[in-house]
């Protein structure tokens, strides 16, 4: 009897543990594939692949009069990613002319700003200043929360934005990255694809999961620290950085 028992157990969790590997393949076989523009580097500081970046889309960035740029709010590396790749960009002659911070960025001294908006509740306030620094021609750079910046997200502000928006933007969204399996559990924005996504950044989580498996046998000694830049849509980025 418990011999029954115990096979049926088994028998349970292995088909429970089979549908779970299922829905994650079928999850990430639905996605688009990424397109890299930086592959895997090491770098000796944030800065360094801040400045990377510019390089690798002078152009995109240079034509973009709206450019987006999210992340992860405590992660203060991450801040030094932009002012990198606005250091150079000004030094190239980029004409930034306004820099707007989300008010709730922990770090947001750290980007000298002219403007403060918090895009998840001044979105009209927001759609208006664009407008009449468009009709300026002026650029215009947003830094934000990424769950707010990016469109793997369909209800965050910059895809309600975009959506009726004629703006030519261009979307950087900055992470970190696990790697390993094990780390995948600690994630800020975990990948659940066999789950109900309570927190709504499924999207965005698997797209770092799919990126990052490729990833776990890179072996990162020293003192310098990984990076990659891909395409995931017509104007947006993956950056991610450890």
């Amino acid at each position: 009897m418990k011999s029954t028992f115990f096979k049926y157990i088994s028998w349970v969790v292995l088909g429970v543990l089979l549908v779970s590997g299922l829905s994650i393949s079928l999850y990430f076989s639905t996605q688009p594939r990424p397109i890299p523009k930086i592959r895997y580097s090491l770098f000796a500081s944030p800065s360094e692949l801040g400045t990377a970046l510019t390089q690798r889309l002078r152009l995109e960035i240079k034509q973009a009069n709206l450019i987006f740029f999210g992340i992860d709010p405590l992660k203060s590396d991450q801040y030094e990613i932009i002012l990198g790749a606005l250091e150079l960009l000004r030094a190239e002659g980029g004409g930034i002319d306004v820099i707007v911070v989300d008010p709730n960025l922990p770090y947001k001294a750290k980007i000298p700003h002219q403007e403060e908006i918090e895009l998840q509740a001044e979105l009209d306030r927001f759609s208006e200043g664009i407008t009449a620094a468009s009709e300026l021609g002026k650029k215009v750079v947003v830094i934000l929360p990424s769950i707010y910046g990016t469109t793997l997200l369909d209800n965050s502000p910059v895809s309600k934005y975009l959506a009726s928006s004629k703006a030519q933007s261009l979307i950087f969204t900055i992470s970190s990255f696990p790697t390993s399996q094990e780390e995948e559990k600690g994630m800020i924005y975990p990948c659940v694809p066999d789950q109900v996504d309570r927190l709504g950044t499924r999207n965005l989580g698997c797209m770092i999961v799919s990126k990052a498996k490729t990833l776990y046998r890179k072996k990162n000694s020293g003192s310098k620290r990984a990076g990659l830049v891909d395409q995931i849509g017509v104007s947006e980025y993956l950056v991610l950085f450890n």
